[in-house]
């Protein structure tokens, strides 16, 4: 047994103490993002496009209003919330919305005024 195994040996595990935040949010958002059903992330990506192209700036909650008020939000079982996140990465990450900078409280009561991102059309 050389050196280093036995350094690892008498080493307790972590179980994942040291990952970054960043690492877990990729992680959750990953998982997130595969739980989503497909035809809700279609209509989350029309939903936001249809956002940035209609308003100066938006945040997730108007792309959920979008979804409500025009009917094309889907069952409960189809979907879900957590997966907004990954639907807003995506479409920043295809260019066509991008971060203005800013912050603004959550209008929706599930989120307690939470300060969300605010985006702009790219």
């Amino acid at each position: 047994m050389n050196e280093e195994d036995v350094f690892r040996k008498k080493q307790p595990p972590t179980f994942g103490l040291f990952e970054t935040g960043a690492t877990l949010r990729d992680t959750g958002m990953a998982q997130a993002d595969a739980h989503a059903a497909t035809r809700w992330k279609a209509l989350a990506a029309e939903a936001i496009a249809w956002c940035a192209k209609n308003h100066d700036d938006f945040t997730t909650d108007d792309v959920w209003a979008f979804l409500a008020e025009s009917g094309q939000d889907i069952m409960e079982t189809e979907r879900n919330p957590s997966a907004m996140g990954p639907a807003m990465r995506r479409a920043a990450s295809a260019g066509r919305i991008v971060k203005v900078g800013t912050v603004r409280p959550s209008t929706r009561p599930s989120q307690h005024c939470q300060e969300i991102r605010v985006w702009k059309s790219a």
